[in-house]
């Protein structure tokens, strides 16, 4: 009887371990094909992916960002909610995805609510101080953006789109001394 136990607790860590290989195997391959500009290829393979394992952060997160750049941003929304809502890995990417969905479809002060949401979650991030600088440019809010994107720029120096960004704003409110 123990020796059947032994046997069947193998048998299921064995099928376990070829599902996450599979899993893997498939997000390698919808990488590429998103990396290649190739949305749609790179979405049907997660979409196996996801057949395997539906509860996938990792999956799911990465449906939603080819949704996005494929232009699909309700898809983005969808997939992005998931992982949001399973509290685990991979809330950054979730939350920037599903926030940048937000602004392409106009819903800019959501975004920003979104986006300020997930710095209490996910902790400071350049990107997400980043994409708000971005959001609240978007508005004409410039004594926000320039705090975002000064923000940004403090947790990650080398981000040159926050700079670059900070730059353009000076110069659109004629601060021709802080745009240089």
């Amino acid at each position: 009887m123990r020796k059947h136990f032994l046997v069947g607790i193998c048998l299921l860590l064995t099928i376990s371990c070829f599902g996450q290989g599979k899993i893997d195997s498939l997000v390698q391959v919808g990488i590429r094909y998103h990396d290649n500009g190739e949305y749609d290829k790179a979405i049907d393979t997660y979409k196996l992916a996801l057949k395997i394992s539906p509860k996938s952060t990792v999956v799911n997160c990465e449906i939603a960002l080819s949704y996005l750049y494929s232009g699909d941003n309700e898809n983005t929304i969808k997939y992005s909610d998931f992982v949001i809502k399973q509290n685990q890995d991979n809330l950054l990417q979730a939350y920037i995805a599903k926030g940048s969905a937000l602004d392409n479809l106009g819903k800019t002060k959501e975004s920003i609510k979104l986006f300020n949401k997930a710095l209490k979650v996910c902790g400071d991030d350049y990107l997400l101080y980043y994409n708000i600088g971005i959001d609240y440019s978007k508005i004409n809010d410039a004594k926000n953006a320039e705090d975002a994107f000064i923000k940004a720029i403090q947790n990650k120096s080398e981000h040159n789109s926050s700079h670059y960004s900070l730059g353009l704003l000076e110069s659109n409110i004629h601060n021709r001394v802080q745009s240089l």
